[in-house]
C-alpha cells in the first residue's frame, strides 16, 4: 500500500515537471499563459482571411510562447483558448440575446460553450469556416465560458472531441507539425432589452484580434510527452521490483 501511494505521488511529480496536472482536460498542459501572448498575423500566412470568412478583419492566430516572430510553424501543435464573460439577468424586462462565431483552423478545431461540445471540424474535410449561432447556448445571469481547442495534424479515423470539455483534445490525438498551424475566429454577442430601440446591456467580440484577452495554454511538444512516458516507465519498473 505504501509503495503504491509513493508511486502515485511520484507520477504526479513527473507530470508537474512538464507543465502541471490539469484535471479539467485529458492530457498534460502547460500553465495558463499571461494575457496578451496570443500571436497574430503569421509571417507565412495561408490564403487571405476573407477567403474563409468574407468581410472579416480578423487575423490568423496561434500561441507560440516565447518564439518571435511566429511564422505559423513554431509553437505548440495543440492549443486551448478560453474566455469567460458574465451576462446580465432579466429583472422585470425581457432581454434578447444573440451571438455568432465563425471558426476555421489548420488542421482541426473543437468549439465548446459552457463546457459542452457545440461543433468540430477538420480543414481537410471542409476547407471552409464553420459559423454557429451561439445564442441558444448563452445563459443570462450567469458566467459563460467559451473554449476552443485547435491542433495541427492528420485526422484520426473514428476520433472526435468528447461531449464535454474534458475530452477536448480527443480529436487531436494525432497532432503533429505538418506545415502551418493557425486559428481564425470572428463573431461576437450582444444582450439588449427586448423592446423597440432597447438599450444594449452587454456585448463582446470574438474576432481574432480580441483573443489577446483570452487565456491560452498548450499541450507540450512530443519531446515533453516522451519525458512523461520515460518517467512513468521508470516508476512502473520500480514498483515491479518492490513486489
Amino acid at each position: 500500500m505504501k509503495s503504491g501511494k509513493m508511486l502515485r505521488v511520484a507520477g504526479l511529480a513527473v507530470l508537474a515537471a512538464v507543465g502541471g496536472v490539469q484535471p479539467a482536460v485529458a492530457g498534460v498542459f502547460t500553465d495558463w499563459a499571461d494575457l496578451g501572448v496570443v500571436t497574430f498575423g503569421p509571417v507565412l500566412p495561408p490564403p487571405g482571411a476573407t477567403t474563409y470568412i468574407p468581410g472579416t478583419s480578423a487575423d490568423y492566430t496561434w500561441y507560440c510562447g516565447a518564439v518571435s516572430p511566429c511564422s505559423g510553424s513554431e509553437g505548440a501543435t495543440a492549443v486551448q483558448f478560453q474566455t469567460s464573460f458574465r451576462l446580465p439577468a432579466e429583472s422585470g424586462y425581457p432581454l434578447y440575446k444573440y451571438g455568432s462565431i465563425s471558426l476555421v483552423a489548420d488542421d482541426y478545431f473543437a468549439l465548446y460553450i459552457n463546457k459542452m461540445l457545440i461543433t468540430e471540424s477538420w480543414l481537410d474535410d471542409t476547407n471552409a469556416a464553420t459559423t454557429v449561432d451561439i445564442s441558444p447556448y448563452l445563459v443570462l445571469g450567469a458566467l459563460n465560458t467559451i473554449d476552443i481547442f485547435a491542433c495541427d495534424g492528420n485526422k484520426v479515423s473514428g476520433k472526435s472531441a468528447g461531449l464535454t470539455a474534458d475530452g477536448g483534445f480527443d480529436g487531436c490525438a494525432n497532432a503533429h507539425p505538418r506545415l502551418n498551424h493557425w486559428l481564425l475566429v470572428d463573431g461576437g454577442y450582444r444582450v439588449e432589452y427586448n423592446t423597440p430601440g432597447g438599450a444594449t446591456l452587454a456585448s463582446g467580440s470574438f474576432a481574432s484580434g480580441d483573443l489577446s484577452i483570452w487565456q491560452v495554454r498548450a499541450v507540450p511538444e512530443p519531446a515533453s510527452g516522451a519525458l512523461v512516458a520515460l518517467g512513468l516507465s521508470g516508476l512502473l519498473g520500480m514498483a515491479r521490483r518492490r513486489r
